[in-house]
């Protein structure tokens, strides 16, 4: 299954088209971007079912409450052979915040020598956040029996969203972190934190440049 996020394309001149095809699987969407989708239709969700068609599933996470009125808007006015929109379990959000700040705490500490006691205000805790791309992989690992990462680690030339003209990265999300969960996914998934005691096994992640 292809995963697909935040309405990346899925056309035939991608450039990782020759690697994962064209068809979609599953279209995992930051509730933003929903939010945008909503938008746009005055009801119902048919710029996000444009990206990949009405049979594609959406899961989105909510990272405002207020975007639980676009996914309302977005369920119920859909056609009735639809796939569903679905909502992350809250579960999952929370493990996702947990790894992402231990990343982030260990490389803190590991790169200035500074207790971790200052992490937060380098990254202003109150705002900081897991990426879109990490939520997915977290979720992949769940499901799937082997996970492969194709275009994980942006150029510089390229823009930060599919949807607007923003080329800076966002400063509540620390990506270089999220780089380290994913090479311990590929090279020790034994030394990943609040996985490991629970006797959940991780399955095979390669991690493709």
């Amino acid at each position: 299954m292809v995963v697909r996020l935040n309405n990346a394309p899925a056309g035939t001149t991608t450039r990782l088209a020759r690697h994962v095809g064209t068809k979609t699987g599953l279209a995992f969407l930051n509730s933003n971007v929903l939010s945008r989708c909503a938008s746009r239709t005055g009801g119902g969700c048919q710029y996000c079912r444009a990206a990949y068609g009405d049979g594609v599933p959406i899961l989105t996470y909510m990272c405002n409450a207020a975007h639980f009125v676009e996914h309302a808007a977005c369920s119920s006015g859909s056609e009735d052979d639809a796939a569903p929109v679905m909502v992350t379990d809250p579960r999952l959000d929370a493990l996702c915040a947990r790894l992402v700040k231990f990343y982030s705490l260990r490389r803190f500490v590991r790169e200035t020598g500074r207790p971790a006691a200052k992490w937060a205000r380098r990254h202003e805790e109150g705002m900081f956040h897991y990426s879109s791309g990490m939520q997915a992989v977290v979720a992949a690992a769940g499901v799937c029996d082997r996970v492969s990462l194709f275009g994980f680690g942006k150029d510089p030339a390229a823009r930060h969203h599919y949807h607007t003209l923003q080329r800076a990265e966002l400063d509540l999300h620390d990506y270089e972190a999220e780089y380290d969960f994913y090479r311990d996914l590929q090279t020790r998934p034994e030394a990943v934190p609040f996985l490991r005691d629970s006797g959940f096994r991780l399955p095979p992640v390669v991690v493709y440049r």
